[in-house]
């Protein structure tokens, strides 16, 4: 089932796909349309939810990472951005890294969820950009710098979907520049939302950024991005540069960091 949240003249509002049409439902995650009509046409859609809470996760692009213990970090849940956003990168923070990323959209309340039992607490899962300022890693190790942009999600949640070895593609203004598979991360799906459940609560509409496995591009110029992720689709945004100023009194060159 694919899943939704659509702008259709001046209302925004959550939608389930049937027979190739956008119908209204109640609410994110509910199956049933609302009404009996069309859609109308093509929608904007907006990011698929609302989240109250956005983790990523530090050290889980590839196998050998396992040697390193997984670590999650937070994003900004008010810079969830849809699809189409211009996502702005102040040129003294540095170039910007984007990294495909397979992400999982929690449907129920969890909280200690044993690995073989996570499917029971996911809705479905999406893609988002886990935008990354790697310059900035070495001035804030809370990754609120390195961290703290936007993240583009989208452009819907597809709920039937096996999560253990699906392609992911990375484009830079319609050049590919790096692929990669869930398969290649270093814990897997079902392990990083158990992983986080033992130390937070996680509830409906919340984001969990499962990593980028060799799926990031550094970006220094304005660009359109395109992540696309099998069976789901394609997420598309832009990077505008801006001339904003900061205060640090240096930018670190780390862009070797894996975070």
């Amino acid at each position: 089932m694919r899943l939704a949240r659509i702008v259709r003249g001046s209302r925004a509002f959550p939608a389930v796909q049937v027979d190739g049409l956008w119908r209204e439902t109640a609410t994110i995650g509910a199956t049933r349309p609302v009404d009996d009509g069309t859609d109308g046409g093509e929608p904007e859609l907006l990011a698929p939810v609302e989240p109250l809470v956005v983790f990523g996760m530090s050290h889980n692009d590839g196998a050998d990472n396992r040697l390193v213990p997984a670590q999650g970090f937070l994003r900004p849940a008010r810079g969830v951005v849809g699809p189409g956003a211009r996502v702005a990168a102040g040129r003294a923070h540095g170039p910007i890294v984007v990294e495909g990323e397979l992400t999982v959209v929690i449907g129920a309340p969890a909280r200690d969820v044993p690995v073989d039992r996570v499917a029971e607490v996911v809705l479905g899962y999406t893609i988002a950009d886990d935008v990354t300022r790697p310059a900035q890693f070495a001035l804030d190790d809370h990754l609120v710098q390195a961290k703290g942009s936007a993240t583009p999600v989208g452009p819907w949640i597809e709920t039937d979907l096996d999560p253990a070895a699906l392609g992911i593609r990375t484009y830079v203004d319609g050049e590919l520049r790096a692929s990669g598979t869930t398969a290649d991360l270093a814990y897997g799906v079902a392990e990083t939302v158990a992983y986080l459940s033992r130390y937070v609560d996680l509830g409906p509409g919340d984001l969990v950024l499962t990593g980028a496995p060799g799926t990031g591009a550094t970006v220094d110029r304005d660009a359109r991005i395109r992540i696309e992720i099998d069976g789901i689709g394609a997420l598309e945004h832009e990077i505008r540069f801006t001339d904003t100023a900061v205060t640090d009194t240096a930018v670190a060159d780390t862009a070797g960091d894996d975070r």
